[in-house]
């Protein structure tokens, strides 16, 4: 039995996803322990910054189910009654469905981004590589790659190129437009925050600051943009120079804390610099408490749904209409497999 089981930003709320979100540690050491209990031939974790979701192929879906709940909730010290709410499953030809339209980017927060695409590839490969894929997983996995590369391929869902880091760079300008005059601190060196230096690119602000645990990581970044590099025991007077700060790290804690910003905005006398923070981290790296500061404009993940919502009217139509080649697809590789399922059946 296939079955997907997860939640993601449409059935929960972000302090939800980081509860159970995944490290790319912790979830080699989940496979192993999934893998271990018996109960299933394969697992895919997918945990991105809006959604975590676990892909299975079971012999039994509830004895699965039991034990990927009961990791949940040791894990997470969370009780079955504050989990399974926020929790949905598709199991058969509807977690096929889900999972198609997931890799195309249909269930995206941005609908038809291709981001979800090589998550979905980087998810799947490390699960190859500790050998918690079994041959249907590759199988369906494969086919939904495939049906997502057509899609984009066919239709107008990816134009536009609208990402995350594009609707962080086009809010920021919003906010600024003199964003030419102002100063961008990025927090960050990952794949998120290039994502938003190639927008950012074409706002041209004044000048960019970059910021890392890493410092000649950080160096090497600005190098390369012209931008400036910050140590991070320096970020307090990075963020007193930036107008704009966008953090993307993959830190588990806090990296702007609320004393920091207080301390920043009390020194600042009668008149605290205006300053607009985009965490587009998970978990957060800005404490959600700055927010009432004043001067302090601060957008998270799900803040950003309403800029999205604003800017895609397109990209819906072009997602409406691409369900029926998804369907499509969904349902010609099911009937491939019941009829080789039943013809194994029949051999024993």
């Amino acid at each position: 039995m296939f079955f997907v089981i997860g939640t993601s930003y449409k059935y929960s709320p972000l302090e939800h996803i980081e509860l159970i979100s995944f490290t790319r540690k912790r979830a080699a050491q989940a496979r192993a322990h999934f893998m271990h209990s018996g109960s299933m031939n394969g697992a895919i974790i997918v945990s991105t910054c809006n959604r975590v979701e676990l892909y299975v192929s079971a012999p039994d879906m509830y004895a699965a189910f039991s034990v990927i709940r009961e990791y949940f909730c040791s894990w997470c010290g969370m009780e079955n009654h504050t989990v399974i709410p926020y929790l949905y499953m598709h199991s058969g030809k509807d977690a096929l469905a889900h999972l198609f339209r997931v890799t195309a980017g249909l269930d995206s927060m941005v609908p038809g981004e291709t981001q979800v695409l090589g998550q979905m590839k980087e998810a799947f490969q490390e699960s190859i590589a500790d050998g918690a894929a079994d041959s249907a997983l590759e199988q369906w996995f494969q086919a939904a790659f495939a049906a997502a590369r057509q899609l984009h391929g066919r239709t107008a869902l990816s134009s536009g190129k609208v990402s995350i880091g594009s609707v962080a760079v086009s809010l920021m300008v919003s906010v600024y437009p003199d964003i030419h005059r102002k100063k961008v601190l990025i927090i960050g060196v990952g794949k998120v925050s290039g994502l938003v230096l190639k927008y950012l690119h074409k706002a041209g602000p004044a000048v960019v600051f970059i910021a890392n645990r890493s410092y000649d990581r950080a160096e090497r970044l600005a190098g390369s943009i012209g931008g400036q590099a910050f140590r991070f025991d320096e970020l307090e007077t990075a963020v007193r120079n930036a107008d704009v700060i966008i953090s993307a790290t993959a830190s588990p804690h806090l990296i702007i804390k609320h004393a920091l910003m207080n301390k920043i905005v009390e020194s600042e006398s009668d008149t605290p610099k205006k300053r607009l923070f985009v965490d587009l981290a998970l978990p957060r790296d800005i404490d959600p408490a700055i927010g009432v500061l004043s001067g302090v404009t601060l957008y998270d993940l799900h803040g950003l749904n309403r800029v999205i919502d604003e800017t895609l009217s397109v990209r819906k139509q072009e997602a409406q209409r691409a369900e029926p080649f998804i369907m499509k697809k969904v349902a010609k590789i099911w009937e491939q497999y019941t009829v080789s399922e039943h013809a194994q059946a029949r051999s024993l």
